[in-house]
């Protein structure tokens, strides 16, 4: 999805932009993922990410109807609330810290009592002491999303070609290419690194060591 989103940016503002991709497109962690939004939770949120997060999720409202237009694929993004439950008062007084901060920054949140919650989902534990209810989540359907981006992509002027990368060319310490496991060598004058969980694998030369680690159903 970030690979697809990133060269699809690019090809609206004109360049040439060719996507390699491994096998098919959404066939692993993009095309599997929950695809949630939510600007409420995260690392760095409440923090320096949460305008970031904020206005990701305003992109996504903004992007959906014009994958839909011009692919005619629906991402199905729809708004969705979030039940947030305590078993114990340590919990709950957590929540409801939570629950402040974002009431402070505009967010819908709402506290809800034992029984409140219960109302809400009846199939809960009657041990729950409370919890908060959030209001402005999102979720799509990451394969439709991702497929979107790539039909879109293409439908821009953009390439899409199969293959696995096996190294990066460069010249004067600057990367120009990358060469395929065919021996084939793609020239560019920029090249996005887009291989989400496998970013800090070895099986691109050349490609210093990232800080990314695979975690199941992520």
């Amino acid at each position: 999805a970030a690979g697809c989103a990133t060269a699809l940016e690019l090809a609206k503002r004109g360049l040439s932009v060719t996507l390699v991709e491994r096998d098919s497109i959404g066939s692993h962690a993009s095309g599997f993922a929950y695809g949630g939004l939510f600007a409420t939770t995260g690392t760095g949120i409440p923090g320096p990410l949460l305008p970031v997060a904020r206005r990701g999720v305003e992109m996504h409202r903004k992007l959906a109807p014009e994958l839909a237009e011009s692919t005619g694929i629906d991402v199905e993004l729809r708004e969705r609330d979030t039940l947030d439950v305590a078993l114990t008062d340590d919990e709950l007084s957590a929540l409801l810290k939570e629950a402040e901060w974002q009431r402070q920054e505009g967010f819908r949140v709402t506290e809800l009592d034992a029984q409140e919650v219960l109302d809400y989902e009846p199939s809960l534990t009657p041990n729950i002491v409370g919890g908060v209810l959030q209001e402005d989540h999102y979720e799509l359907d990451s394969y439709r999303y991702t497929l979107a981006l790539a039909t879109t992509f293409e439908k821009s002027g953009g390439t899409i070609r199969h293959g696995s990368v096996a190294g990066l060319e460069a010249s004067g310490g600057t990367v120009n290419g990358v060469r395929l496991t065919s021996n084939e060598v793609v020239a560019a004058g920029a090249v996005v690194i887009a291989t989400g969980p496998w970013a800090g694998g070895d099986e691109i030369s050349g490609l210093a060591g990232l800080p990314v680690t695979p975690l199941k159903g992520e």
